[in-house]
């Protein structure tokens, strides 16, 4: 039990501790197998049922139906759900490989400099560094990518360098 040390230390008031609802308990182990799964990489590993199970201290039944309502495990002969994995797998790869142009980015800069007094995003659009704002966000993300890997590597600087 939480004690509020409010004004004086003789007077302590018992804080109501806030219970969750099943469903709020659910959603929260889903949260962290979810993450689990993708931003550790484990999904790519494999036997990934079985270090699941173990990880979420589940027996094989409760991992196999966790695993089964996320969309990782489905059925060899269910076509959609291997469908909607690998779209998942594409998603996640896709912000894995671009995640620092993601977090400065939006639909409309290429890189957000700082947001104004009301709240605005201002930084640098995407026709300003020669891209369609028209494209979908995913290739906006990776032309500007190329963009960005052909400044690096391919700089005038690093011609003129002496050694």
């Amino acid at each position: 039990m939480a004690y509020d040390e409010g004004a004086g230390s003789e007077t302590m008031k018992k804080k109501p501790e806030k219970h969750l609802t099943k469903q709020e308990k659910k959603q929260l182990c889903r949260e962290k197998a979810v993450k689990w799964l993708f931003e550790e990489g484990n999904l790519a590993k494999p036997h990934v049922l079985s270090r699941y199970r173990k990880h979420m201290r589940l027996d094989l039944q409760a991992a196999e139906k966790d695993l089964r309502e996320i969309g990782i495990l489905f059925d060899q002969n269910d076509e959609e759900a291997g469908k909607r994995f690998e779209k998942m797998k594409k998603e996640v790869e896709f912000e894995r490989q671009y995640q620092a142009i993601i977090e400065t980015s939006d639909d409309w800069f290429s890189y957000i400099a700082g947001e104004t007094d009301g709240g605005f995003a201002f930084g640098v659009t995407w026709e300003e560094v020669g891209i369609d704002s028209s494209l979908p966000y995913e290739e906006k993300v990776r032309l500007y990518a190329e963009q960005m890997d052909a400044l690096i590597h391919h700089s005038p600087e690093a011609d003129d360098l002496p050694f």
